[in-house]
């Protein structure tokens, strides 16, 4: 290799790469071909004032980056790219920070899903400003689920907390990848409960891959590397910055057959989801609040727009069969799932919420549900949404409810890795995560997302300073 920088044709040398991606879709792992449209794909991206509506353009012509940045002379002609552009492609100016990200993916093993990876999601690949390529960690096999996202106020209710765990829960049993945005409040919850079933869960990063934000959420996100999936169009080493959020908005929305507006103020960034979900031809749903809370008065917005309000996971589930080619008539009957009309589990875990927050939490009203709903329900080892819903899910994760009258969650559905902990945690008042890891000789990691699932089951919980006990 010369050295000269290299141009659109000549790619650098595979960086040896010390992370813990080794492997497949890693910058080290790629072949020849892969490598070069990796590389084509960082000069397009790294082209001042050209952006994702642009490259979709010029991925509409062409086959793949590679091929677009050979043909850049006839980009004004075959595109109708200006040609202020192509002379700042052709300069490449492009070339430093391009192979400063390339090798900065190389160092850390990250996995990168190109455009020309035939698992790069459809849905996405039809928005108007899809991402050039993604780094990820996780199950890649979740982009090919029916997914809905979930997003809502970071200063979210007690009821907000409530509906979103049901709901999500309830997707992900039947199937369905709860998408959303790692942020704080509703988006965290939504995480959480999705975990819980076998439609698990899909964090759309406004960060580099590498960067957890907020803090906080350190333990959600190694639950989702182990059990769901990350995404991140942004370099390794970026950090928060306030644009890049409403940027990450339209791709959670583009992964999605429609998004969910739990909570959301007038003003709230949940509704620049919803507007990305309206603009990409997507569904819009909106849980109605109270009509004193302020969290409810973007939903009631939206509802007044036309979003279709839901009392139940049902509503969702019957929107979006069409759009997967299904009959209402397909889904099975109702079932447990809402006796008499309503989704009776859902009331009652909005009235746990009010018991816990007192009486001046306001209750999300449940009414009756239209005339002719229908229990929505697709997907390997299909069963009720409600009632016994894990019967006949394929690895699905039953929950471990405790029931009134006794004093222990039953620990017979729980993972191996979940009763270790779980026993080992009943053996004392309680334990610090690092003498968790070292009794069980577990990687912090590891811990992390299985003290999360026994969270979500509601047989923990976290106490102050990383401590960890048995719900009693």
């Amino acid at each position: 290799m010369t050295q000269q920088e290299p141009g659109p044709q000549q790619i650098p040398a595979s960086q040896p790469h010390t992370g813990r991606h080794a492997g497949a879709y890693t910058l080290g792992g790629m072949n020849a071909a892969q490598r070069t449209e990796f590389w084509a794909s960082l000069a397009l991206r790294h082209t001042a004032r050209l952006g994702p509506r642009t490259w979709k353009r010029l991925l509409e012509e062409y086959p793949s980056p590679y091929a677009a940045v050979l043909d850049a002379a006839h980009w004004v002609r075959r595109c109708g790219i200006a040609a202020r552009l192509v002379s700042e492609f052709r300069s490449e100016r492009w070339r430093g920070p391009a192979r400063l990200e390339w090798e900065t993916a190389g160092a850390g093993g990250w996995r990168v899903l190109l455009w020309t990876d035939a698992r790069y999601p459809q849905r996405l690949r039809e928005i108007a400003d899809p991402p050039i390529f993604l780094y990820y960690e996780g199950d890649a096999g979740l982009l090919s689920n029916p997914g809905v996202g979930v997003v809502g106020s970071r200063s979210c209710s007690r009821d907000g907390i409530a509906t979103t765990r049901e709901l999500c829960r309830r997707l992900s049993v039947s199937g369905v990848t709860t998408v959303s945005g790692l942020a704080r409040g509703i988006d965290s919850e939504a995480h959480r409960a999705a975990l819980a079933g076998w439609g698990s869960t899909i964090a759309v990063l406004g960060t580099g891959p590498d960067c957890v934000y907020p803090p906080e959420n350190a333990q959600l996100h190694a639950a989702i590397r182990e059990g769901g999936l990350i995404l991140s169009e942004f370099a390794p080493g970026t950090m928060p910055e306030a644009r890049n959020f409403p940027m990450r908005n339209r791709i959670i929305s583009g992964l999605s057959l429609g998004v969910l507006v739990v909570e959301a103020a007038k003003r709230s960034g949940s509704l620049i989801t919803a507007k990305h979900a309206l603009e990409q031809g997507r569904e819009v749903f909106a849980v109605p609040g109270s009509v004193r809370a302020r969290t409810s008065s973007g939903c009631h917005d939206l509802i007044r727009q036309g979003a279709k309000a839901v009392f139940c996971c049902d509503d969702v589930l019957v929107e979006i069969a069409p759009l997967l080619g299904m009959s209402i008539t397909d889904w099975p009957a109702p079932g447990e799932a809402c006796r008499n009309g309503r989704d009776d589990s859902l009331d009652d875990s909005l009235d746990d919420a009010r018991d816990e927050a007192g009486d001046e939490a306001e209750a999300v009203s449940v009414p009756a549900r239209r005339p002719g709903g229908r229990a929505a329900r697709r997907g390997p080892g299909s069963g009720d949404v409600g009632g016994n819903a894990f019967q006949g899910v394929p690895g699905a994760r039953r929950e471990v409810r405790k029931d009134a009258g006794q004093g222990a969650p039953c620990t017979d559905d729980m993972t191996p890795d979940e009763k270790l902990a779980y026993e080992l945690l009943a053996t004392c008042e309680s334990l610090h995560i690092d003498e968790l890891c070292r009794s069980l000789s577990w990687q912090a990691g590891k811990a992390s997302g299985v003290l999360l699932m026994l969270e979500v089951q509601g047989a923990v919980r976290q106490l102050p300073g990383m401590h960890y006990s048995v719900t009693l």
